[in-house]
């Protein structure tokens, strides 16, 4: 799959969509914690997601990966690593 982007918490490997659109997909494994930690790293992802979506340049298709470290993240700052990860996500346009 296309390109990839990190930080401490978070790691993104996301491609030009062919549907036009951004789509998310979410990996969060039992490593991270059990399923409570993992679900709600999961709906914090998807609601900064929607957040973002509309300031994301281009169509990307984006599966994005909890690290171990992001557990231990307040939902404060998850949106501001989440955002950083889609704002890199935009400087990497290259048609």
């Amino acid at each position: 799959m296309g390109k990839v982007v990190s930080n401490r918490f978070f790691l993104a490997r996301f491609e030009l969509s062919s549907t036009g659109g951004n789509r998310l997909g979410i990996t969060v494994t039992k490593r991270v914690g059990n399923a409570v930690k993992r679900n709600k790293i999961k709906r914090l992802i998807r609601e900064s997601f929607r957040l973002h979506r509309n300031e994301l340049i281009g169509a990307w298709d984006i599966n994005l990966i909890a690290k171990i470290t992001a557990v231990e993240l307040s939902s404060q700052q998850s949106f501001l690593n989440l955002k950083d990860i889609f704002e890199k996500i935009s400087r990497s346009i290259d048609y």
